[in-house]
């Protein structure tokens, strides 16, 4: 069995987009990320870097590593989201390179009720136009950048990498993807896993490691 992360990047060292990847993850998971490395010969692995204090600092740290020419689309994508494929990677990409920037999502399927701090139903939302947003989540470098490095003056962390984009008023395009791009947070996700992919082909951790990585031009 091999650990989670070490099967996500497998599918974007195969993928015929890519051309390197930069792994962002806690100083303390260096060592282990650097053995996986190694053990699966992953030739298109350009960096391994230590993450910043949440998320968006990983992020941030990410695209600092990446050698990039200011059109390149760089790809932002959660390690603990293992069922990601050529297909969707290639979509997303596309959509950023005609957009400016895209992202994986699934249509919302229940009904969203906003509530009070209480608990009591203020509003009953509509679920038409509502998306669940996954990863990965693309867009051209400069572009990026330039969102990650306003975020980090204003001190402004948003819930995903797109969110910083829509702060600078560029347009993000949504790729509707499978419900099985899902990211692996917790036990019943794990059950979900196992009926996706059998028990004796990958080790399912808890690794949330994410990567940038460029595809090919």
């Amino acid at each position: 069995k091999e650990p989670l992360l070490g099967h996500t990047l497998q599918a974007f060292e195969s993928s015929s987009f890519i051309d390197t990847i930069t792994i962002v993850a806690s100083e303390e998971n260096l060592g282990e990320i650097q053995y996986l490395i190694d053990k699966k010969q992953l030739s298109k692995v350009a960096a391994l870097v230590k993450g910043g204090e949440n998320r968006q600092d990983s992020a941030y740290e990410g695209i600092k590593a990446v050698k990039a020419e200011p059109s390149d689309i760089v790809l932002i994508h959660n390690g603990a989201n293992p069922f990601i494929d050529n297909n969707l990677i290639g979509r997303v990409i596309m959509a950023a390179n005609d957009a400016g920037a895209a992202a994986a999502g699934f249509k919302a399927a229940d009904t969203i009720k906003e509530a009070d701090e209480k608990g009591f139903v203020i509003k009953t939302h509509s679920r038409l136009g509502l998306w669940h947003m996954q990863t990965p989540q693309a867009a051209r470098f400069d572009l990026m950048t330039q969102a990650m490095v306003h975020a980090y003056n204003e001190q402004y962390y948003g819930t995903d990498d797109m969110e910083l984009i829509e702060k600078l008023g560029a347009k993000v395009k949504i790729v509707e993807c499978s419900r099985e791009n899902f990211k692996i947070t917790n036990p019943i996700d794990l059950e979900n896993a196992r009926l996706i992919l059998s028990a004796d082909r990958i080790g399912f951790g808890q690794d949330s490691h994410k990567f940038e990585s460029s595809p090919k031009k």
